[in-house]
């Protein structure tokens, strides 16, 4: 076998020997699996139930609520803007979103460093910087819950815990959340639409979005937790995809749902520096910025 190449064989064995002994144990309910290289599947299997109280095997199609994996399509989004000179990493989210301008401090008074595009895309924004700030922000109102413009508006008034620039926090919701509202405003389109359009068309994602289908959502694997070594249900709102957000708040940072086939089809855009079956969607220089170390060493602790 040539050097570097991927036994099949061996790889079938030991992936399913550990994905059967999770499901046979209760640790996860499903698992799909698919191992692609130089652009080829060498393996590809599905394993399980659609969730932990389901006798349904896991099908091929599935759809699952793909969570934080919404943030790196975000992420092209916004570059392909700063790409087309629409956008500008360095401007400031204000010019978007006005509200913006002034963010309340948790230590008084408000900000004196400008928060900007790229501290939202390097989780270096203070947004969610705190548990309390991520407490807050995940109790959004009906109505501050019911959109992205209005999300937005909602994150502009929690106070941020340090000044943007200064640490690296993970931001789970809003900064992505934000994002998507600065998508919108640069653009004139809705951001679910924006990205059909400029990513999941191109790409042949037809599986992928914010609001799924009547068919999509009888083809979605059941959100399950993990309790007492063992994988169980955990509950969801009806028609949410996401904790209780509405299909009308399409969330930057974790919103869509998707199936392993066409998120294959996103990484490979990736792999293949930005190119899709129907053109080039982002140019190389940056897919590789998206690779790139953008912070310093001490802010990764």
């Amino acid at each position: 076998m040539k050097k570097g190449t991927i036994d099949p064989k061996r790889l079938e064995y030991c992936v399913s020997k550990r994905i059967l002994d999770d499901v046979q144990s209760q640790r996860v309910c499903g698992a799909a699996v698919s191992v692609l290289q130089h652009g080829k599947t060498v393996y590809e299997d599905t394993f399980g139930y659609q969730s932990p109280e389901s006798s349904v095997p896991l099908r091929k199609d599935a759809v699952f609520r793909i969570a934080s994996m919404t943030k790196p399509i975000t992420a092209v989004a916004v570059l392909q803007l700063v790409q087309g000179g629409a956008l500008r990493l360095e401007d400031e989210v204000a010019k978007y979103v006005p509200q913006y301008r002034h963010i309340p401090m948790a230590e008084g008074g408000f900000n004196q460093v400008p928060m900007r595009i790229w501290h939202l895309l390097t989780h270096t924004s203070g947004m969610e910087g705190v548990p309390s700030y991520k407490e807050i922000a995940h109790r959004l109102s009906p109505e501050d819950n019911k959109s992205t413009t209005a999300a937005a508006s909602f994150y502009a008034t929690l106070p941020l815990p340090y000044e943007p620039g200064t640490y690296r926090r993970y931001s789970g919701r809003a900064a992505f959340d934000l994002l998507g509202r600065i998508v919108e405003v640069a653009t004139g389109v809705e951001f679910a639409e924006f990205l059909h359009q400029n990513i999941f068309v191109p790409c042949g994602m037809a599986d992928t979005t914010f609001a799924p289908s009547p068919t999509q959502w009888e083809r979605m694997v059941g959100m399950h937790d993990y309790q007492n070594g063992c994988s169980v249900v955990y509950p969801t709102v009806p028609g949410c995809v996401v904790d209780d957000c509405p299909v009308t708040h399409p969330l930057g940072g974790g919103g869509l749902v998707s199936t392993m086939e066409d998120y294959i089809r996103f990484a490979q855009m990736l792999q293949n520096k930005g190119l899709t079956h129907n053109g080039r969607i982002l140019d190389e220089e940056w897919i590789d910025q998206m690779a790139k170390a953008q912070l310093p060493v001490e802010f990764m602790s």
